[in-house]
């Protein structure tokens, strides 16, 4: 299956503001590739076939979220995304897939998580769809999800997500 073109982007683009439009082109600028949404699905590893992913610490989840500001939003004090570990425990991450981008030139390689998140209020609704970027030096760059709060990038989902690929990097070590 071919690459989108580099201009392409999702329906879930299509959605968002013309500010959250111009950072989220900006993230995908950044990361070096296209909407990760439109990756293809041959192109991304099932979580639960992966041989290699970041060694995302809590420590890690925490300076993204709490301590590490946002190159989008400015400062970032996420407190409530600590939560998210009760949906990590709840069983509401899902269908987890990583695309592995290598880097150039000595640079470090960056994992693209593409996952659903089930809501914390609202179970009869369609799990959200999400993606996080994290270096393989376990650093997480950014992350999106489609629920409201997700174009701050540090919502529960993704950081549910987060916890999520903490563990399951802990089972393949």
């Amino acid at each position: 299956m071919p690459d989108p073109p580099p201009n392409a982007f999702s329906p879930l683009y299509e959605g968002l503001s013309p500010e959250d439009k111009r950072r989220y082109a900006e993230k995908c600028k950044q990361l070096g590739v296209v909407d990760p949404y439109l990756l293809p699905h041959g192109a991304m590893t099932p979580v639960a076939l992966c041989q290699e992913l970041p060694e995302v610490t809590f420590a890690d989840i925490y300076i993204y979220l709490i301590q590490f500001p946002s190159s989008y939003m400015g400062e970032r004090k996420a407190y409530k995304s600590l939560d998210a570990y009760k949906f990590f425990l709840a069983g509401k991450v899902g269908d987890v897939k990583v695309w592995k981008k290598c880097g150039s030139g000595g640079g470090k390689s960056i994992f693209i998580i593409r996952a659903r998140c089930g809501h914390s209020m609202r179970m009869r609704e369609k799990p959200l769809s999400l993606w996080v970027a994290v270096k393989e030096d376990a650093t997480v760059l950014t992350g999106h999800c489609d629920c409201t709060a997700g174009t701050c990038e540090a919502c529960s989902h993704v950081a549910a997500t987060l916890f999520f690929i903490s563990k399951a990097s802990e089972l393949i070590q």
